[in-house]
Formats: structure tokens, C-alpha cells, sequence
């Protein structure tokens, strides 16, 4: 309350000093042409005007100070003919830095240095154009600084810009129009007076009602939105308010320290470093703290407004980190259960290979020995050669126990081999992760089966590569095509094993006939490259 209430004694005080100065103005001045009189005389109430309109804003208390600058010289210039050209300094000045009042580069300095040099020596060199040559300057450095940034100061710059050329054109075209006696010197003063006077109230009104903090924070929730975008909330609020020196600190932590993006400490600023910390506040907590050059004021709606953007990122940061951890978990329990299961079928299958199958052809084989003694033992002999086969069935669909002992091309090689169409293989060399050569190994004998099943091939090959940190198996056929993983088949059981291993099953027909059967299975290199043989070996 006793900020609004200061705010409102400025404007007081400074519209009262812009209506003494144009009652004075209007009282002392020798111009005889009234209508003359009170254009310069709106002139220079229009600059304390836009100073009012301009005072409260919080992101440019400087302009109000140039504005009022330039009506303090505009009056004088009316009274003292060799000071008229000194308010194009303060209005060069003005446009140069708006919307922020800030003055950081080299060539801003220049030329508004330049202006108030040019402003004291128009009008006792007397030298026509100077004015239209300063405000082009002002122009082209403002348009030019405009196109690097993006966002709400973008807009404000090139207003300015705009308003810069605007002037500077009605300068130069007003005076070649005098020196060629198309116009006189009341009517062009009078056009100049107006364009002066709609600029400047326009950039004020502007500035004071144009929504600068509502656009600067929308661009921010949208920036934070895009999530092509790699920068942090610091470096988007930075090219928003184009001030590059500005650091958000996210905390307190219990000790009262605060950290950036990148959990760097953030350090706060003591007395005479030029700069200030503005704690950000959300929900009546604090939730952080935007460190500041002291010379760039922030609007108290940004500031709460960053508040609320930093606690958003900040939840936003705890739940992709716990949401990453919880799929982490999710894929690390998958991957134990597929390796656990795998582990499971691969013990069955050895103690088959090696025990009761082997028991059992010892006892057909005695079986068959002892056949001599009488022709009642051929019907126990039929039943052990039958209970082999489907032991020996049941072996296979478990899982490659031997197979894959050398690694999977080799194992490919063997299984085109023992294809009953005729086919070709090509593998990777090296090993991979055994689930990897398993799930492969997998999807090559189902392929190779569903060929041989219902294909009616003369041809089939079978491939895979490793590319991108991933393998592609494929089985393509040269025969009628068709094949789909209809629910409870071969191939539908497949490629639930590829999903649960992480990876991808699809069929296509291809367009010179037959089928290609492709899956598409991640390799995570940290994974042990020894095969579930190697391990059983050592572990029994």
C-alpha cells in the first residue's frame, strides 16, 4: 500500500510539473500562431503524460525518468531557440532502450551518447537532418537487436524500432517537403508535432497495459510445455526477460542453501555486489529464490509468477525421477523373471537331455538286446521309442540347451541345416546377452516351422544384425504368404516372448510373394554375455 500510495504522489507531482510548464509555455512564448503554440505545447505535456502512464511499472522506472527529461527539455527548447534540439537526446535515449530502460551494450551507449551530443548541437549548428540521422541510428540498432531475442521484449524492441523510423522518416520527408515548398513550415510542424506526440503515448500505454509480465509467462508455460526443448527453466525465463545474468536458486534446503538446475549451490548476494535475490514464494512457502542484477527491476506478477512455474518444475522433476525409477524397477523385475524362467527351462531340459532320457534309451536299448528272448518285449520297445520322441519334443520346445553353446550363428547355421526346406543363414559373429541368443534363437526354429508347416516354400532365409544397440532377426519364405499370429499359435506365442523380452514381432507379405517375419529385440550391454549352459557348468 505505501509503494501504490508513493506511485500515485510521482504522478501527481509529475502531471503538475507538465501543466505548470505549459501554462508558462502558453503564457510566455512569442509565437502568434495559437494553433502552432498548442501542439508544442501538447508536445510536451504528452511526454510527462506517457511518464505518468509509465510510472508503476516496475520493469522500466527509467523511462519515466527520460520522459520527463524530455518535457523538461521540450518546454525549454520552446523558450530558448538554441536549446530545441536537446529533448532529441532524451527521446533517442528513450526508444533505445525500451522496454526495459536497460543500457548494456557498447552500441547503445554510442548512440545514445551520440544523441545527446547531436540534441545540444542541432540547433546552434544549424545543420538540417541530424534528427532524421540520429532516430534512423536508433532505428536500425533497435530492429537489429530485436531479430537476436525472442518472446514479449522481441515485440517491445521492435515497437520501438518502428516508432524510432516512423519519426526519423517524418523528419526527413517534412523537411525536404519545407526545402522544396511543397508544404510550409506551420503545417509541418504541426504534422510533426502529432507524430510525436501519437508515438510516444502509444509505447507508454503500450508499456503500462500491453500485458508484458501475462506474455512473458505465457511463453514461459509454454516453453516448459515443450518438451523438444533441452533447456531449463532458468534459460527460458533468462530469453524471456532477456536479462542473461539471472539465476533461479530452488530450496531452501534444511541448512538454507539453495541450488540451481544443475544442483549446483546457488550463492546469494551481499551488500554492494550489484545485485539482488528476490525470494519466490508459492502457497505461502517459499520455494526458492531469483537472483538478480539490481538494476533490472522485476514486475511483483512475474515474480509470483516464476514462483509458481519453479514449483511446477520442481514437482514435475521429483515425478520424472520417481516415475524413471518406478519403470526402472518394473523393467529390472521383468528381465529377473524372464532370466529366472529361462534359467527354469533350461534346468528341465538338461536334467531331460541327461537323465530320464538317457535312462530311458539305456532301457530301450536293453530292451532291444533282449528281444531275442521272445516277441512280447517288441510292444515295450514301440512304447520307450514313443515316450523318447515326446520327451525329446518336450526338450526342444524348452529351450536350446546345447544349441547355442557356441553362440547364435553357428546355432542358425545348424538349423537351416536341418531344415526340411531348403535355406541359408547369416548371423552375427560374437556372442550377445543370453536371452538375446535365446528369444533369436527362438524366433528363427518357430519361423523355420511355421514355413515348413504352411508355407509350401522352396526357399527361406534366415538372418540377423545387430544395428543401434539392437538385434534384427528375420525369416523371409518365397511361398504363398498369408501367415498371422492368430491367438494360441506357434507365432503368437513367439511374439508374446519377444514383448516380454522388451522387443517387437511383425509379419508382412512381401510384394514378390512369400513372408517376412521380423523381430526387432533390444541388447542391454551391461547384461552377462555368458550363456545359461556356461553358468549351469559352473555352478554344478
Amino acid at each position: 500500500m505505501v509503494g501504490a500510495r508513493r506511485v500515485q504522489i510521482l504522478r501527481g507531482l509529475v502531471l503538475a510539473t507538465g501543466v505548470a510548464l505549459a501554462v508558462l509555455e502558453w503564457q510566455a512564448s512569442p509565437n502568434a500562431d495559437r494553433t502552432v503554440l498548442a501542439f508544442d505545447v501538447a508536445v510536451g505535456l504528452s511526454f510527462f503524460a506517457a511518464a505518468v502512464v509509465t510510472l508503476g511499472v516496475p520493469t522500466a522506472p527509467r523511462l519515466a525518468v527520460l520522459l520527463i527529461g524530455a518535457g523538461f527539455a521540450w518546454f525549454a527548447g520552446a523558450v530558448v531557440p538554441l536549446a530545441s534540439g536537446v529533448y532529441l537526446g532524451f527521446l533517442a535515449h528513450f526508444l533505445a532502450v525500451f522496454p526495459t530502460g536497460r543500457l548494456d551494450r557498447p552500441v547503445q551507449r554510442a548512440v545514445v551518447a551520440a544523441g545527446y551530443v547531436l540534441g545540444l548541437a542541432a540547433a546552434p549548428l544549424g545543420i538540417v537532418g541530424l534528427d532524421a540521422a540520429l532516430l534512423a541510428a536508433v532505428a536500425v540498432m533497435t530492429l537489429v537487436r530485436s531479430s537476436a531475442i525472442a518472446g514479449p521484449l522481441r515485440r517491445g524492441r521492435m515497437a520501438a524500432g518502428a516508432v524510432a523510423a516512423v519519426i526519423a522518416v517524418a523528419f526527413a520527408l517534412l523537411g525536404a517537403a519545407v526545402a522544396g515548398r511543397t508544404i510550409d513550415v506551420t503545417t509541418a510542424r504541426l504534422l510533426l508535432a502529432s507524430v510525436l506526440i501519437i508515438s510516444t503515448l502509444a509505447l507508454a500505454i503500450d508499456l503500462r497495459w500491453g500485458g508484458w509480465s501475462r506474455d512473458a509467462l505465457t511463453r514461459l508455460v509454454i516453453d516448459l510445455g515443450d518438451r523438444a526443448q533441452a533447456t531449463t527453466l532458468r534459460d527460458r525465463l533468462a530469453a524471456a526477460l532477456d536479462d542473461p545474468t539471472m539465476v533461479i536458486g530452488y530450496g531452501p534446503a534444511d541448512d538454507g542453501t539453495y541450488v540451481d538446475d544443475d544442483g549446483r549451490p546457488v550463492r546469494l548476494p551481499t551488500l554492494g555486489s550489484g545485485r539482488v535475490a528476490v525470494p519466490l514464494r508459492s502457497a505461502d512457502r517459499q520455494v526458492g529464490v531469483l537472483v538478480r542484477d539490481e538494476r533490472w527491476p522485476i514486475d511483483p506478477v512475474m515474480a509470483d509468477g516464476v514462483a509458481a512455474a519453479a514449483e511446477l518444475a520442481i514437482g514435475n522433476a521429483r515425478l520424472h525421477a520417481t516415475t524413471r525409477q518406478q519403470v526402472a524397477d518394473v523393467e529390472a523385475s521383468r528381465e529377473r523373471l524372464i532370466a529366472a524362467a529361462e534359467a527354469e527351462r533350461q534346468r528341465i531340459r538338461r536334467e531331460l537331455d541327461g537323465g530320464v532320457m538317457r535312462r530311458l534309451g539305456r532301457v530301450r536299448e536293453a530292451l532291444i538286446a533282449s528281444m531275442t528272448l521272445g516277441p512280447a518285449r517288441e510292444p515295450l520297445v514301440e512304447h520307450a521309442s514313443f515316450v523318447l520322441r515326446q520327451l525329446a519334443e518336450l526338450s526342444d520346445g524348452l529351450g536350446p540347451a546345447s544349441a547355442l553353446g557356441e553362440g547364435l550363428a553357428p546355432a542358425m547355421r545348424r538349423l537351416a541345416l536341418e531344415s526340411s526346406v531348403r535355406a541359408v543363414a547369416d548371423g552375427p559373429d560374437g556372442r550377445l546377452p543370453p536371452l538375446v541368443e535365446a528369444t533369436a534363437y527362438f524366433v528363427c526354429s518357430e519361423g523355420l516351422a511355421n514355413v515348413a508347416k504352411h508355407a509350401h516354400a522352396t526357399r527361406v532365409s534366415i538372418g540377423a544384425q545387430v544395428r543401434d544397440g539392437r538385434l534384427f532377426v528375420e525369416v523371409v519364405d518365397d511361398g504363398v504368404g498369408g501367415a498371422s499370429p492368430s491367438p494360441g499359435s506357434g507365432l503368437d506365442g513367439l511374439r508374446q516372448r519377444v514383448e516380454a523380452s522388451g522387443g517387437r514381432l511383425t509379419m508382412e507379405a512381401r510384394l514378390e510373394g512369400g513372408t517376412r517375419l521380423l523381430a526387432e529385440l533390444p541388447i542391454d550391454d551391461r547384461a552377462d554375455r555368458r550363456h545359461p549352459t556356461d553358468r549351469a557348468g559352473r555352478m554344478a
